[in-house]
């Protein structure tokens, strides 16, 4: 039998975002996929194609760090950090 690569895998993957953001939610490109995620469900979400996008949102006035934290069965905990700024005008 030959083996999946990873993008062919149903993965079930549990984000952790921290820092001053709030989690809006996840989006996988399943058209098929109404799963609730982010503020009005679970922070785990299936991946589609290998793909899993997330989105947050700063607090308005707060800056810092935003760190998102993916991790599934099987494979490496990922992170990004991201830097919010409190300097940004709207145009």
């Amino acid at each position: 039998m030959p083996a999946c690569r990873p993008c062919q895998l149903l993965l079930h993957v549990h984000v952790l975002v921290s820092g001053p953001e709030v989690l809006l939610g996840m989006g996988n490109g399943d058209p098929q996929d109404h799963t609730l995620e982010g503020r009005n469900g679970s922070s785990i979400r299936q991946t589609f194609g290998g793909l899993l996008r997330v989105l947050i949102q700063t607090i308005a006035g707060r800056g810092g760090s935003i760190v998102v934290t993916a991790t599934a069965v099987g494979l490496n905990s990922s992170f990004v950090t991201v830097t919010a700024n409190t300097n940004c005008t709207s145009a």
